[in-house]
């Protein structure tokens, strides 16, 4: 076919092991090896795949905080397709689409990619342990496979290629997947039975690119905190390095130091002030605001939170979103939300004293080096910070054009991807500094437009967004979630996912309550009488 749980001690741990092993059963019986490790470099691929190495692994474990979750025997096939030399940043360079595959040796009938993120560049070990609740895919018994995106190394310099920029756009991910297929099939001796995609931030991207361009690979997608405009939300970045640099201290040198444009207070007053406003319009005031439509309305002054005029005035440019001088919009604007006072948004935003905003130090390089094209050639990544302050925001963004329409993934028509049967699950934080979550709201509501409406799209696409969340995860919010069970569900047994049950990560400030989420455009409210802990406790309005 083309088609979390807490864990507080061991006895809970092995009680979700048994609960969810149960319900990923293979749907004809836990199918073997029909062949040895040995074999599969012999196997005849589909793509120009060598095999590197093919191992069996025994006694593995997935570290999850203080616990340890056991995995089963697999073997572990690493690969490369399409090995060349091609253009580097100083001279020749070796390319090649790395990918990890484990196959477990009791399988599920079931295949999992694990999404990349970021510029990739490195093989995430393919467990499957992203908001796959407490039992990771590859201890489901699900085959995982992960891959590189193309290149080697995560400082962009893959961009000077045009071969491996198309790679890193959608092209690895596609050949990963076909080859990991393939794979499957010989070494068990039946094909896939069900094929799920699950990724954040570019990994959401990379989703929703087989939603939009490659329908028939995936039955089921998730796409959290998706990169859909990720060229656009590179030109944010820039307007952020500069709107905050502009109120910040320099150093000996003149450069900003973008670090200390706002202090911890601030960011603290700005969420205090969010909280005073909208916090009790769900009907209880927990820090959570589940009313995300009246945030759009919130004001921030100087008066409601003790911040300078001119901090005041920097974080509303900011939160507008960059514009070019004749005052077109470049990006969406952004939520005010409860999260700007986590670690997450600083770390993105402003950036420590021992760190550059990894708006600058992940920005910088990748608009630079892949969404500007040509590469722009005057680029250092010793001067990522000089060069983003000169980011010129009437003619720089044009020169985005070409990679965008190869790159971002925003498509609303799903019509193969539906009518194919596939179904979609996104989600995103709406403190997210990233990738704002009005963009994705905006994404959703033109696909209800392209696929007849919101309840023809809710049959096979919906959208669950978390208050008080950073990008993918994180934050002051309920962030813990098992979304691979709702796709399977959605998929295998015709359930559609009413609800998203969230808990706070341990040792956090939401670690012992939970909250149902429903898919937007409801809200969650609580029902004034149960136990505020308790989502059982909250309905959908």
């Amino acid at each position: 076919m083309k088609k979390q749980i807490l864990i507080r001690s061991a006895a809970v741990l092995a009680a979700a092991l048994l609960t969810i092993s149960a319900a990923t059963a293979a749907p004809g019986g836990a199918a073997k090896p029909k062949t040895s490790p040995a074999d599969i470099s012999r196997f005849v691929f589909p793509t120009n795949t060598v095999i590197v190495k093919a191992e069996i692994v025994t006694g593995d474990t997935l570290t999850a905080g203080k616990n340890k979750i056991p995995l089963p025997e697999y073997c572990k096939v690493s690969g490369r397709i399409n090995q060349r030399v091609g253009i580097g940043a100083n001279g020749p360079a070796e390319y090649y689409i790395g990918f990890e595959l484990r196959l477990p040796a009791e399988w599920n009938g079931r295949l999992f990619f694990e999404g990349g993120g970021g510029s990739d560049g490195v093989i995430k070990p393919p467990v499957g342990s992203r908001q796959t609740g407490a039992v990771p895919a590859l201890a489901r018994g699900f085959a995982t496979v992960a891959t590189d995106a193309g290149h080697q190394g995560g400082d962009c310099q893959f961009g000077y290629d045009q071969t491996a920029r198309v790679d890193y756009f959608y092209n690895a991910v596609l050949e990963t997947a076909v080859t990991a297929k393939s794979i499957i099939r010989d070494y068990y001796g039946t094909p896939v039975e069900y094929s799920y995609f699950v990724g954040g931030s570019n990994g959401g991207r990379q989703g929703l690119a087989f939603a939009q361009r490659f329908p028939d690979i995936f039955d089921g997608i998730v796409a959290g905190a998706p990169a859909l405009n990720l060229t656009k939300a590179a030109i944010a970045e820039m307007w952020a390095n500069q709107v905050f640099a502009k109120i910040a201290p320099v150093d000996a040198g003149g450069m900003p130091l973008i670090y200390k444009a706002l202090d911890q207070k601030d960011l603290d007053a700005v969420a205090a002030a969010v909280k005073k406003a909208y916090d009790a319009k769900d009907g209880l005031e927990d820090g959570l605001v589940f009313d995300i439509e009246a945030e759009r309305d919130f004001v921030l002054t100087a008066q409601a939170t003790g911040l300078s005029e001119a901090k005041s005035a920097a974080l509303r440019k900011h939160f507008e979103g960059p514009k070019n001088s004749k005052g077109e919009r470049l990006y969406s604007n952004w939520p005010w939300d409860t999260g700007i006072s986590d670690i997450g948004w600083r770390s993105w935003i402003l950036g420590t004293e021992k760190a550059l905003p990894r708006n600058v130090s992940l920005g910088s390089d990748s608009m630079a080096r892949i969404f500007t094209t040509p590469a722009a050639p005057d680029y250092s990544s010793e001067k990522k910070l000089e060069w983003s302050m000169k980011y010129d925001f009437d003619l720089d963004p044009p020169r985005t054009v070409m990679t965008a329409a190869l790159l971002d993934n925003a498509n609303p028509r799903l019509t193969a991807f539906n009518k194919l049967g596939g179904k979609l699950i996104l989600y995103h934080g709406m403190s997210d500094p990233v990738f704002s979550a009005y963009d994705t709201i905006a994404y959703y509501k033109r696909v209800m437009e392209e696929n007849g409406g919101l309840a023809a799209t809710r049959s096979f696409a919906r959208l669950f967004l978390f208050p008080g969340m950073s990008h993918v995860s994180g934050g002051p919010a309920t962030d813990q979630f098992d979304v691979l069970t709702a796709i399977m569900d959605w998929i295998e047994k015709g359930v559609a996912p009413d609800k998203i049950i969230a808990t706070g990560t341990p040792g956090g400030p939401y670690e012992k309550i939970s909250r149902p989420i429903f898919p937007y455009p409801a809200q969650t409210v609580y029902d004034g009488k149960g136990d505020p802990a308790s989502a059982s406790s909250f309905i959908a309005k």
